[in-house]
């Protein structure tokens, strides 16, 4: 009952017109909903909603409400599937709006709280915002919320990968669409050069396994090289031995 008249006593001051005001409001929010989430969730979860999308296109309490929201998700993230497109549009219009400079580190710290609370329903949406984040520029923040997509997202990872990579490399004035060169071969340091054509439907341990079981397998030239190294070595250890029995024997 407490939990119920705190709400509705908070929720009922979101006309107030005090800036400061309603920026408490947008605060208290997620913490009340994380205090009990149930009973914030059958209650008052529909105007919580209400209150940050509509307070997050007001300049002025942009950047509380995307906190907020974020907030809100990983208090009650699971009882936020139907609101995924709303919740989405909040950080969209953030990412892409006129005033996104300043309201850039707010959207990818709200991107990352959504990812982490909302789950498998928001997954599929994150992709749609990866270039209005790289937009943005390359920052700590967008690290730390591409971290958090490629740890919640695996299957997304080599698409976060490539991205970053992409832009990392316009930064810098390269190609705006490098990719990552795959190996024709993979040389074996151990069996002197032999290489091993690489196989996407082995595992590590099956690697090993075949790079260990080399034979009659072609030699590269950093494999010859190693080779010709090795055979000298071998020779000139048995003349010094060959020279130490000579020395020996005229002694």
């Amino acid at each position: 009952n407490f939990i119920k008249e705190i709400s509705k006593a908070i929720i009922g001051l979101r006309e107030h017109r005090s800036r400061v005001v309603r920026c408490a409001i947008l605060s208290l929010l997620p913490e009340l909903a994380q205090f009990c989430a149930d009973a914030f969730a059958r209650s008052y979860l529909d105007e919580a909603v209400e209150i940050v999308v509509t307070f997050s296109k007001i300049a002025e309490l942009r950047q509380q409400a995307l906190l907020s929201s974020g907030q809100l998700c990983r208090a009650v993230g699971p009882y936020l599937a139907s609101y995924v497109d709303d919740l989405l549009s909040i950080v969209t219009e953030a990412l892409t709006g006129s005033g996104r400079r300043k309201v850039a580190s707010e959207a990818l710290r709200c991107v990352s709280d959504m990812v982490i609370g909302l789950g498998a329903p928001f997954h599929p949406k994150v992709l749609l915002l990866l270039d209005p984040m790289l937009h943005n520029g390359l920052t700590a923040e967008l690290i730390e919320t591409l971290s958090v997509i490629a740890t919640k997202m695996p299957n997304q990872r080599p698409e976060v990968q490539q991205r970053l990579l992409e832009e990392a490399t316009k930064v810098l004035g390269g190609d705006a669409r490098p990719r990552l060169p795959q190996p024709s071969y993979l040389y074996s340091w151990s069996h002197q050069g032999q290489r091993l054509p690489p196989s996407n439907k082995r595992g590590k341990t099956g690697l090993l396994e075949d790079v260990q079981g080399l034979s009659g397998v072609g030699v590269g030239p950093l494999g010859n090289m190693l080779m010709q190294g090795n055979a000298r070595s071998s020779s000139n250890e048995h003349s010094r031995q060959d020279s130490s029995t000579s020395i020996d024997s005229n002694g």
